[in-house]
């Protein structure tokens, strides 16, 4: 089947595109095939060394080229495997970024410890405790109170249901339905930013089966990597012996 966008297909396939903007739906790599550009099985990773999919690696074995095991973090001192560190020690780092034990963040001098508070330095990632937001605005980076008001610098310092008015520097609330905006994240949860024609945007519901759209549509279809209608997943017979 054709296929316009690398995650368009279903299940256990991925779109490969050789030349051109379409590609065709095909099978992911089982264990021992080559992961040359191609996504492994789930359960699998890409050995960079060999380019094969592997299984991930376990605790102290290397990750230098391949991912490890869930639950398990790459040390980039040692490049091997361990489990998420305790406070005060090394944070590692898994396919979903930085891993540190329940309860604690990687913080910015590489080290877990407890999720930042207001008037400390933000977490890896601009990462705060709850309602704070990382203000980058100064020579490093503080958590601080969420705002419905005064000047911002991103929407990370803007209350919930609020966002950084670039014009003004300051936090405003987002647009409800069918008013204008400029990007998507001036719209109220649930809604996007588009383009109506005539230089206009608008704050619409996310386009569903067969609408035009832009970079996302409703959860039950995908928007190709050029503008045109929300498509439905591919699926295919799988192939029996």
């Amino acid at each position: 089947e054709i296929c316009t966008s690398y995650d368009a297909c279903a299940g256990e396939l991925f779109c490969r595109f050789e030349d051109g903007p379409a590609g065709t739906c095909s099978v992911r790599p089982g264990l021992g095939e080559s992961c040359d550009n191609a996504p492994c099985q789930d359960g699998l990773e890409c050995d960079r060394m060999e380019m094969v999919c592997a299984e991930p690696a376990a605790e102290s074995e290397s990750c230098e080229y391949i991912q490890c095991a869930s639950g398990l973090g790459c040390n980039r001192m040692t490049q091997q495997c361990t489990p998420p560190p305790a406070q005060g020690e090394q944070c590692v780092f898994s396919n979903d970024g930085p891993l540190c034990a329940d309860g604690l963040v990687c913080l910015d001098d590489n080290t877990c410890g407890p999720t930042p508070v207001e008037g400390e330095r933000c977490a890896t990632n601009g990462t705060c405790a709850e309602d704070l937001g990382c203000d980058w605005s100064g020579d490093s980076p503080i958590c601080v109170q969420r705002t419905e008001s005064g000047p911002c610098n991103g929407n990370e310092v803007c209350a919930e249901g609020f966002y950084c008015d670039w014009d003004s520097n300051s936090c405003t609330p987002r647009k409800a339905l069918d008013e204008p905006c400029q990007d998507r994240s001036q719209c109220i949860e649930g809604t996007t930013c588009l383009d109506e024609g005539d230089d206009q945007r608008i704050c619409r519901p996310f386009p569903a089966l067969g609408d035009y759209c832009e970079g996302q549509c409703a959860s039950d279809s995908f928007c190709g990597p050029t503008p045109g209608p929300c498509q439905a997943g591919i699926c295919i017979l799988a192939q029996t012996e």
